[in-house]
Order: structure tokens, then C-alpha cells, then sequence
């Protein structure tokens, strides 16, 4: 009997693993045009959602913890808060007028939220979503990234061309560090020793190491990057280019460009699935998004989304 109970345990389990949630994580791609974010499987690379969200989302942030979804919605001066588990919108917050890039800290207990138009960086507690400071930054902030260790939050002035460091115990900026024209995105490794900013007018991006904030190297890419991810282990930089329909590959002990990639038209937002490996790419014209494989360097799949699939951010989720 204890046999058979057993094995009606081990059948039960595996009939678990292999549902949708748990066989693989997901992507949540904002469609800026359409007013909805696309759910993408990742087991099979298909869309199994489409969620509607108002104000033209363009940001995203996927909370570590794997509960929630943050989706910045610059005409609804805030952003949407989607259940990541019921994959369902269940409230909407407010912040300032121009809310642009989002960004969640590694613990997912705060929110970073940066005002394309008044300059500022909010930061809320995930908790009870309201608002705990707001800080000032440069010209438009746009990209936002934390460091793994969650003492550093990075913002990318994009009219000031530099990037400002925040020091999230503080809630204050400790330096801010000259970079390219218009930087925009930002990536940041998983030591965080480094970070870089994409930028956008002058077609490049530079490296800055932390904490020191000092930058060590400008790499050319294709024209108007917009945004970055890591893969391999660090090793490899993907960076999007959204005038090409390309995306740059930089080694990242050498900091030269090894590669380009064809993808769609107007390629904006790009993460990285939690294999390391494959890369997935919002192709804002074309109203899809294209999967590469960062190893072969070749696209494998192109997935239909919806008009303007934008998915600035971590877009990546458990």
C-alpha cells in the first residue's frame, strides 16, 4: 500500500512539473500601439496571453520573486500591476506625468520608477505600492537597473547624456558619470562590476565599472541602439539597433563587437531567458519578436505579437 502511495505521489508530482507554470518562465511583452502586453510561454515560444493594459505600455519589470509584473504606462502617468501567477491586471498606480523606465529590486519589495518628463527617479514599496521618496536625477531618465547586491541603483539621463548611481540605502545619488549622447538603456552584470549604457545618438555604448562610476571603454555598435542584455555567462553583450534591424554582439573581455544579427524592423527591448542561452527581441515595427540563440548566433523563431512590441525593461520572468 505504501508502495503504490508513493508512486501515486511521484505520478501526481510529475503531472505538476510538466503543466505550463511550472515547465518554463515567461515573457511579458508590452505592446505599445495596441494598449496590451503579450504572455510568451517560453516552453513552447507561443503566446498563451494577451493582457490589456491601458496608457501605451512601454516599460516592464518582472519582480524577482516571480509574483508580479510592472508595466510602465507613460499616458497613464504610472504604471499596471499584472498577477503574475493569475497572469491578470489587478491594479493600476499612479506616480508622475512622464512615467517611463521601471525597474524592481533583487528582494521585489521596491519600485523604481523614472519621469521621462520631470526628471526624477520614484521609488515605491511593493508592498502597499505607495510612494516612499522621489529623487532627482538628470534630463529625462529612461533605463534603470539595480545591482545584484541591491545597493545600487543605476539611471540612465538620457538629455544630460550621462548616468547617474543611486545609493539605495540612502535613497541618494552618489555620482553621476559622463557616457555617450542620449543614453537609454542599460545592462548590468551579474557581479555588478559593471555596467552599461546604450547610446542612442552617437551609436555606441559605454562600459562604466562600479562603484568607482568610471567609464572604461566606448564601444561602437549599429545605429540608434536602444537597449542591452547579458548572456553566457557575462561573456556576451546583445545589443539593439533599432535603425539596422540588428543586434550587435559584443565579447565582453575584450570589448569589441564579434558579431551582428538580422532581426526584425525596429528592434527596441531585449532580455535574456534564464537559461543564459537565448535571447529574445521586440521587433517595434514588425509586431513580433524574434528568439536568438546566443551561442550559434542565429534566429531561431520569429513569435507574432501585437502593433509595437516594445518591452523596454526585464521583461523575463519565473
Amino acid at each position: 500500500m505504501l508502495a503504490l502511495n508513493t508512486r501515486a505521489a511521484a505520478i501526481a508530482i510529475a503531472a505538476l512539473l510538466s503543466t505550463p507554470l511550472a515547465a518554463a518562465p515567461f515573457a511579458y511583452i508590452s505592446n505599445q500601439l495596441a494598449d496590451s502586453v503579450s504572455v510568451i510561454d517560453l516552453a513552447d515560444n507561443k503566446v498563451v496571453n494577451t493582457i490589456a493594459v491601458s496608457g501605451k505600455p512601454a516599460g516592464v519589470a518582472v519582480s524577482p520573486n516571480g509574483d508580479k509584473v510592472y508595466i510602465s504606462t507613460p499616458e497613464a502617468h504610472g504604471f499596471a500591476v499584472i498577477d503574475a501567477r493569475k497572469q491578470q491586471l489587478i491594479t493600476t498606480v499612479k506616480t508622475s506625468e512622464g512615467a517611463l523606465g521601471i525597474t524592481v529590486a533583487p528582494d521585489s519589495k521596491r519600485i523604481y520608477v523614472a519621469d521621462w518628463f520631470i526628471n526624477t527617479v520614484s521609488v515605491l514599496d511593493a508592498d502597499s505600492l505607495e510612494i516612499i521618496k522621489t529623487i532627482t536625477v538628470g534630463q529625462s531618465p529612461s533605463g534603470l537597473v539595480v545591482s545584484p547586491d541591491n545597493h545600487w541603483l543605476y539611471v540612465a539621463n538620457r538629455l544630460d547624456n550621462s548616468v547617474s548611481q543611486i545609493d539605495t540605502h540612502t535613497l541618494t545619488v552618489k555620482k553621476t558619470t559622463p557616457v555617450g549622447q542620449h543614453p537609454f538603456g542599460l545592462a548590468i552584470d551579474s557581479r555588478g562590476e559593471k555596467v552599461y549604457a546604450v547610446n542612442v545618438e552617437s551609436d555606441n555604448v559605454t562600459v562604466l565599472e562600479t562603484p568607482q562610476m568610471k567609464a572604461i571603454a566606448t564601444i561602437k555598435v549599429g545605429a540608434l541602439p536602444y537597449a542591452a542584455t547579458l548572456a553566457l555567462n557575462d561573456s556576451r553583450l546583445f545589443v539593439t539597433n533599432m535603425d539596422d534591424g540588428t543586434v550587435s554582439v559584443i565579447d565582453t573581455e575584450s570589448l569589441t563587437t564579434i558579431g551582428l544579427i538580422e532581426v526584425g524592423e525596429k528592434p527596441e527591448g531585449i532580455g535574456t531567458h534564464l537559461d543564459d542561452r537565448h535571447i529574445y527581441v521586440a521587433n517595434w515595427f514588425d509586431k513580433n519578436v524574434s528568439l536568438l540563440d546566443a551561442k550559434t548566433l542565429q534566429v531561431k523563431e520569429t513569435i507574432t505579437t501585437a502593433r509595437g512590441s516594445r518591452a523596454f525593461g526585464q521583461f523575463i520572468g519565473k
